[in-house]
């Protein structure tokens, strides 16, 4: 497999299954790292084509594949939205949502050629800043976005209610 064989490119309808079954692949990945995550509701799970269909229509979305051209099979995604913030500064940004790469493609560059393919976008949108929510305890991405610039700013925690009133 040469770096050539690997194609970067907006999704297509066509695409949405195997979108649908990277994201799920990504949110049980999630789910290993943190036990206390949220779980995926069938709702949701069944929701997730015409979600991908709205982000691939979405002048505001980019929603990439990664495609293992040889193999002819999508191996990675990226999904990037451009968010407006009438109540903030700055007025708009660029959020970053999933990224993956399937297990066996990882270590080629694949997932950087994401990224930047994503901020390319953000960057002909005229947006200046980017976030991104990941998940405590996925050592990979406790890693890789500090590295590259991105610090944190919000922290969400949960409990449970009983176990809090125990405590008051």
């Amino acid at each position: 497999m040469s770096h050539d064989s690997f194609l970067i490119r907006p999704a297509t309808d066509q695409d949405i299954d195997e979108i649908v079954r990277i994201r799920i692949k990504l949110r049980e990945y999630e789910e290993k790292c943190n036990r206390n995550l949220w779980r995926m509701s069938e709702k949701e799970i069944k929701g997730l084509p015409a979600k991908f269909k709205g982000y691939i229509e979405d002048e505001n979305a980019r929603l990439v594949v990664a495609e293992d051209a040889d193999a002819n099979r999508i191996i990675g995604l990226g999904l990037g939205r451009v968010q407006f913030h009438d109540s903030y500064i700055p007025g708009k940004s660029g959020k970053i949502d999933d990224i993956w790469v399937d297990e066996d493609y990882r270590r080629k560059g694949i997932c950087k050629r994401i990224v930047k393919t994503l901020l390319e976008f953000f960057s002909d949108k005229g947006v200046e800043v980017i976030c991104l929510n990941y998940v405590k305890g996925n050592s990979f991405a406790e890693i890789v976005w500090p590295n590259l610039g991105f610090k944190d700013s919000l922290i969400f925690a949960q409990a449970d209610l009983n176990e809090v009133l125990e405590r008051l």
